[in-house]
């Protein structure tokens, strides 16, 4: 399916520092970053080590770099600072008139406590640990300037084999949700997530980054067809996982994923074969999809279009819960109630309806609850990097070469798990993060990033 005439690129290896760190920092959120959930004890072990990461990678020299691709740093940096600014004590006087939190300052009355300096967040606590959740993607950030297309290439095939792991984990609870939970609680079939839906955000962001890695530079073209072989194969072995791991948004993602993946370069997918050998191929991965897909379900495995029928808006609590949502977001308007402080803040507003025996941890809808807990600077924030995303997409399509279509690719990542995150929050987690701060960082690139892998090139076919 993805199968261009490769450009070459010379066998010396070109490995240095800042992307050996960016491939382990990437391993540890794996392995450590796959929960939401700030009580999690491998963060004990996965912050540290990202703190280590990050000033190791200051010290190291940077080197020249565009100043465009410097801008997700800053932003990042810009989203630390709301975050720092919620922490920072106001007088009581300043403290009672800001919107939402009149009632708080009553209840203090009433009870004759003493009102001393508060800030704007409601819990500290977890705007602290809203401010060090952004250590993955700072950690990328410092270590993605100055990679090379080679060095591109080896953390591509990391983030693929993260996800294939994750995959096989994830069938492997499916068949014995006993033996292979990485993380109570959890989805059975999340892998190395604890959340089934961010599984699926994990996978759908494969689809991608399979179609850039069968773009990138090989110093022996002849293994491009063994590469695209490759590449296929495990974009299909993902489509009975995805129907297995109950994820109904993933299920959604994972058709815009493969189209998306197409139009990074719509040219070359089948490059070096005939016209009716490209029609043989895609008949025969359709034939095989759709027999992939019935076997799924008559083992029973097709969990995802179970609830996909078992679907009840009125029984939905993102749904019922949306209006008491809105009221958090429009009582608070506009300094918000603080980054972290959903759970706490919701169960003052929680109407009797909305009891359950799982509690409501996020509003599952990480679009409101960034206009809930961050307020109008967060938003004006979320504003400029949606019109950056824009400008760079009508760039990035107008341009040609390497850089675009790792651009594109990023532009798809960040897409997808923007997606994901109107019904879910997969951001929240560490692997996401730092793989969202990646897809950024690769739609800085422009039609002359990457230029050694001009040196020795092919032009790829034009079928």
């Amino acid at each position: 399916m993805f199968v261009p005439t490769p450009r070459r690129t010379s066998a010396k290896p070109d490995w240095e520092p800042r992307s050996l760190i960016l491939i382990l920092a990437l391993l540890a959120c794996a392995f450590a970053g796959g929960s939401s959930r700030s009580d999690v004890g491998a963060l004990l072990v996965l912050r540290p080590l990202l703190v280590l990461c990050i000033v190791v990678l200051a010290a190291l020299p940077m080197g020249a770099t565009a100043r465009g691709r410097r801008l997700p740093l800053i932003g990042l940096s810009v989203l630390a600072a709301i975050i720092g600014l919620q922490l920072i004590p106001l007088p009581p006087g300043l403290w009672g008139v800001l919107p939402g939190h009149g009632p708080y300052l009553e209840a203090a009355a009433a009870a004759g406590m003493p009102q001393p300096w508060r800030p704007i967040s409601l819990t500290p606590d977890a705007t602290w640990n809203a401010l060090l959740a952004l250590l993955p993607a700072f950690a990328v950030l410092f270590a993605v300037p100055t990679l090379s297309t080679r060095q591109l290439g080896w953390v591509v095939v990391a983030i693929v084999g993260i996800g294939c792991l994750s995959a096989l984990i994830g069938v492997l609870q499916i068949s014995d949700d006993t033996n292979f939970q990485l993380y109570r609680p959890a989805h059975v079939g999340a892998g190395l997530l604890a959340n089934h839906n961010h599984q699926a955000a994990l996978l759908v962001c494969i689809i991608p980054l399979l179609r850039l890695w069968t773009l990138l530079p090989l110093h022996n073209p002849d293994r491009a067809r063994l590469r695209a072989i490759v590449a296929v194969g495990i974009g299909f072995s993902l489509v009975p996982v995805m129907l297995a791991v109950g994820s109904r948004s993933g299920l959604v993602l994972f058709p815009i994923a493969v189209l998306g993946a197409a139009l990074i370069q719509p040219r070359g997918l089948i490059g070096g074969l005939n016209r009716k050998q490209g029609l043989a191929i895609a008949a025969a991965v359709l034939v095989l999809t759709i027999i992939a897909v019935i076997v799924t379900i008559s083992f029973g495995r097709a969990i995802t279009i179970g609830r996909f029928a078992a679907f009840d808006a009125d029984a939905e609590l993102r749904v019922t819960t949306l209006p008491t949502t809105l009221a958090m977001a429009r009582d608070f308007f506009p300094f918000g109630i603080g980054f972290g402080a959903f759970d706490p803040v919701f169960r003052s507003y929680e109407p009797d309806s909305a009891l359950h025996y799982s509690y409501f941890n996020h509003a599952h809808n990480d679009w409101l609850e960034l206009l809930i807990t961050g307020g109008l600077p967060a938003v004006l924030l979320l504003l400029v990097f949606l019109g950056w995303g824009v400008r760079r997409a009508r760039a990035m399509y107008r341009e040609g070469g390497l850089g675009s279509e790792v651009a594109r690719t990023g532009m798809l990542i960040a897409v997808l798990l923007g997606l994901a995150s109107i019904t879910d929050y997969p951001l929240r987690t560490p692997l996401l993060s730092a793989l969202f701060a990646l897809g950024c960082w690769m739609m800085t690139s422009s039609a002359g990033a990457f230029s050694d892998s001009n040196s020795i090139r092919r032009r790829r076919s034009s079928h």
